[in-house]
């Protein structure tokens, strides 16, 4: 009888509370460079055995797929030891340095890179034909380095090199090939080297015990207001045009922030801060992911469910020390006030709000990474690469023109109504144009508020309001 292995093809990581998949900066690699292979080695293998009666000839092999999310805990020592991971045994050559979070695995540093060859290699039971083999890497804005993956008689390499941390995805798409093991050997030039996982299709002989197994979450559902704990919704859809007919587009300074902050107030709704839990939910889920959201900073794809704050945590990102308004109610699922503005609240793994704490923003001059997308200076503020510096700044522009009393400066540091740097926050505006995620938030905290963020719709209006 035909044996068949029942394993998803899609490739999710799950890493304890903080898990960072496909997130909004991924690109993509379809075309590899320097693929060689011998066409003599990459047919399937054939089958002797009979026809197993349903109609089909028995091809003699079963489909397998292994799959891993990697983490620094994977690797027990700084290298040159066997690791059993997903059914494999993985052999690691030394690291010029070893670090990471739940987020990959973080091979080499600014200060010590990976500039000999760090290789990660297994053995298989038996031949079997590689069909396909995918990884998915980061590194350290301005690194670069080479990729080599050998299996066969095939080595497919090549060069990486991102402007910004950047998850990339690459893919091959040359021959199949018998091969008795897999090896992935990668170099860095400078910077620190993000893995984030590994995956590879089989096909396995029909006599051939191979367990091998994947990282995996099932498909969730949709996040739907009304359902499964999410509150109804209480305004209609709007569009941007409607909402600001009112407001003269064209003006600057504080006559554009005064028009902006009566249309925000007028017949606007503040949840609770306890119903971020299930709102954020909604807010912040995946677009291309249904039923996950978002993680700030780092990106992690995290299962929309509140699990008491295992996974995720409620960030302000205008710090709440920086919101203390007069009047500003305590701290606590109870309060309504501004520090409850579903805006300025993100879902956020526990690390990473802890990292960000209550700093300002700013450019930093160090390369002391905690994440890809988290660069922390050592004077104190806080600032990252990835691809949230201008979903931060619309965020704080709007913190600014709906409570008049907070103060955005072009400095690192201020008092208890103050965040910064109005600069920075400025220039990541422009470098970091508004995504379908933030169009996608900014519509659906609409439906819970009743006030849309305007520097999301008209970006522009940032440079007209502090001209």
């Amino acid at each position: 009888m035909k044996k068949s292995l029942f394993i998803l093809a899609a490739i999710m990581l799950l890493l304890g509370a903080c898990n960072p998949t496909d997130d909004p900066s991924l690109s993509t690699s379809t075309s590899p460079t320097d693929i060689t292979s011998d066409p003599s080695d990459s047919s399937e293998p054939t089958s002797s055995e009979p026809n197993d009666g349903d109609g089909e000839e028995n091809p003699g092999y079963y489909e397998g797929t292994y799959g891993h999310a990697f983490k620094q805990t994977d690797f027990s020592s700084n290298g040159g030891v066997t690791e059993v991971i997903n059914g494999l045994a993985w052999q690691y050559s030394p690291f010029s340095f070893l670090g990471g979070s739940g987020n990959g695995v973080q091979i080499g540093s600014s200060n010590n890179p990976q500039t000999s060859p760090w290789t990660l290699s297994a053995s298989f039971p038996s031949e079997v034909t590689v069909v396909n083999v995918q990884f998915e890497i980061a590194n350290a804005s301005g690194g670069s380095g080479t990729y080599e993956v050998s299996f066969g008689s095939t080595t497919w390499s090549g060069d990486y090199q991102t402007e910004t941390q950047t998850l990339t995805k690459f893919d091959y798409e040359g021959d199949e090939t018998l091969a008795e093991g897999i090896s992935f050997t990668f170099q860095a030039n400078a910077k620190a080297l993000y893995l984030y996982q590994l995956n590879f299709s089989l096909h396995i002989p029909s006599d051939v015990n191979f367990p091998i197994t994947v990282d995996i979450e099932a498909e969730r559902d949709p996040v739907i207001p009304g359902q499964n704990g999410i509150p109804s919704t209480r305004y209609e859809p709007s569009t941007k045009e409607s909402y600001f007919a009112s407001v003269d587009l064209s003006s600057t300074g504080e006559t554009l922030k005064s028009t902006l902050t009566a249309r925000l107030e007028n017949d606007s709704y503040r949840s609770r801060y306890g119903d971020a839990k299930s709102v954020l939910l909604y807010a912040d889920e995946d677009p291309n992911n249904p039923g996950y959201v978002l993680g700030m900073w780092d990106g992690d794809k995290i299962p929309a469910i509140w699990d008491q704050g295992a996974s995720w945590n409620r960030e302000h990102v205008w710090a709440y020390s920086h919101l203390q308004l007069p009047g500003t109610q305590k701290r606590g699922d109870d309060a309504n006030d501004h520090t409850a503005d579903l805006f300025n609240l993100r879902v956020a793994c526990q690390f990473s709000n802890g990292f960000h704490g209550n700093k300002f923003f700013d450019e930093t001059n160090t390369d002391d990474t905690m994440f890809p997308n988290i660069t922390s200076g050592l004077n104190g503020y806080h600032a990252y690469t990835g691809d949230w510096r201008g979903d931060v700044a619309r965020i704080c522009f709007y913190m600014f023109v709906r409570y008049p009393g907070l103060k955005l400066v072009s400095a690192t540091t201020g008092d208890d109504v103050s965040m910064g740097n109005l600069t920075a926050l400025l220039a990541w505006n422009e470098l970091d144009p508004v995504d379908a995620f933030e169009i996608q938030r900014n519509n659906r905290i609409y439906e819970y508020q009743g006030n849309r963020n305007p520097f999301v719709d008209y970006p522009e209006l940032a440079g007209q309001l502090f001209q």
